[in-house]
């Protein structure tokens, strides 16, 4: 699930929740609250899903990944807790790449929660090397397109190069700091006038 700051979702929240990839039986639950980080939403109990009423105010005040935690009761007295797929919640305001114009550019098979931890990670790097930007002033195209490449480079230095020693027992990994390519984009060196 993905949001923006300040949406108010027009839909319940569903969640059909599982123990050990076996789903719940939900006639056995007594009660149930979800969670979205502290608020706790008015919850529903069927025997198809758990579902959860969104406030008439936004919970979504700030860019990041909300928790989403729903906690049953069953019917025999047991408590148990279950961690649901976490919230993205992206500013558009900011001008920097989201996980919605990123998909756009990048075709991959990441879901939203890994796509923004890549993005937010990569423009934080980008933002550290990177001239800084006037206040109030959108990120240039070339910080963008730095933003998407450096997310590459950070899922590339995450997955294990092919190539295994002789005896197969082990994998080289190769890091991908900024690359020469996006620190050109950031800092385009000028030419060097040539008196001849």
């Amino acid at each position: 699930m993905r949001y923006f700051v300040e949406d108010i979702p027009s839909t319940e929240l569903a969640i059909l929740p599982t123990r050990d990839d076996v789903p719940v039986d939900l006639d056995t639950v007594e009660s149930a609250v979800v969670y979205v980080e502290t608020t706790a939403l008015t919850t529903f109990v069927s025997s198809e899903a758990i579902t959860a009423e969104w406030p008439a105010t936004s919970l979504f005040t700030e860019e990041g990944l909300y928790r989403v935690t729903l906690v049953l009761t069953f019917d025999d007295g047991g408590v148990e807790t279950f961690q649901v797929q976490p919230i993205v919640v992206e500013d558009a305001s900011t001008g920097w790449h989201t996980s919605v114009t990123a998909s756009g550019v990048w075709v991959n098979s990441l879901n939203d929660v890994q796509l923004f931890e890549l993005l937010t990670i990569a423009r934080t790097q980008i933002e550290s090397f990177a001239p800084e930007l006037v206040s109030g002033n959108l990120p240039p195209l070339s910080y963008r397109q730095a933003q998407v490449m450096q997310a590459r480079n950070i899922l590339n230095a995450a997955k294990s190069d092919p190539s295994q020693s002789e005896d197969g027992s082990f994998f080289l990994l190769r890091p991908y700091p900024l690359d020469n390519i996006i620190k050109q984009l950031l800092r385009p060196k000028r030419a060097v006038p040539v008196v001849g």
